[in-house]
């Protein structure tokens, strides 16, 4: 049992600290410069969709990165939790805790997506007065999107476990390849190219989502088919020990990005118009 954990666990602590860290580090730098070129495609066929469609996704994004916050706390806890257990030969400890995230996740990610639907209303008419303008597509994107959140719980959860193990590569990879696929799907989804109906905005949502969906079965079968000894199941035991630690790790983290601050900002701006909600974008 954990013999693929220590075999990850002897080479870092074995092996020189600057390869170590470029070993680590190098991949999660490569695929945030994808995820960047992926933002700057969703703009860049925005653009050529309307002139004002750019400013969709603005919108839509502060209060997803509200409700998304709680994954990246998590993910911060127990990159830590895990790799600790990996670091003391407690490869079935690290199991279970891989176990209880994951399945926190999973209920997480689907309670706060369906919450972040059913509060649309509520954040783009009250909250940030989104030019009207622009108000149908932003609802329509935040309700496609939402699914991404969802899945994007799932995804960082097997990306930080196998992270907190210390395989940087094979997650980065696939997040990697996961963003191309959404810059291939953009001009597609977005302008109606071939046999795709033109969706813009809708369609960059869409892109997301099925790109998003494909790296979490990757991680999937990454997980079961090459880590047989990180049982990561869903569980029922979470634990009130669990819990608190991930309150104690995590609770700056999640104060650190709350983005009220973003929506507010964006209410300010909004009150200007759609012009100056584009430009702004």
């Amino acid at each position: 049992m954990g013999s693929s954990m220590k075999e990850y666990r002897d080479k870092i602590l074995g092996g020189s600290i600057i390869k170590t860290a470029l070993w680590l580090g190098l991949p999660l730098m490569i695929v945030q410069i994808v995820e960047v070129s992926c933002n700057v495609a969703d703009a860049f066929w925005l653009s050529k969709y309307s002139d004002i469609a750019m400013a969709i996704p603005r919108q839509a994004w502060p209060p997803f990165m509200f409700f998304n916050a709680l994954s990246i706390a998590l993910s911060a806890a127990n990159l830590a939790l895990i790799s600790q257990y990996v670091g003391a030969k407690e490869f079935s400890s690290a199991s279970k805790v891989a176990s209880r995230y994951f399945t926190a996740s999973i209920i997480l990610g689907f309670l706060l997506g369906i919450a972040y639907i059913a509060l649309r209303p509520i954040i783009f008419t009250y909250i940030m007065k989104v030019p009207e303008e622009i108000y149908d597509e932003v609802f329509a994107y935040a309700g496609v999107i939402a699914i991404d959140m969802m899945i994007s719980y799932v995804v960082l959860a097997y990306s930080t476990i196998l992270q907190s193990i210390g395989d940087t590569k094979r997650p980065a990879i696939v997040n990697g390849a996961t963003a191309l696929i959404n810059i291939v799907l953009d001009p597609l989804m977005i302008l109606g190219l071939g046999f795709f109906p033109r969706l813009g905005a809708i369609g960059a949502a869409l892109a997301t989502v099925i790109s998003r969906g494909i790296g979490c079965f990757a991680l999937f079968l990454i997980v079961e088919k090459l880590y047989p000894d990180l049982k990561v199941r869903i569980t029922r035991d979470i634990g009130i020990d669990w819990i608190i630690a991930n309150l104690k790790i995590g609770l700056p983290v999640l104060i650190m990005l709350n983005s009220i601050a973003k929506m507010l900002q964006l209410r300010l701006v909004n009150i200007f118009g759609v012009i100056v909600a584009t430009a702004y974008s």
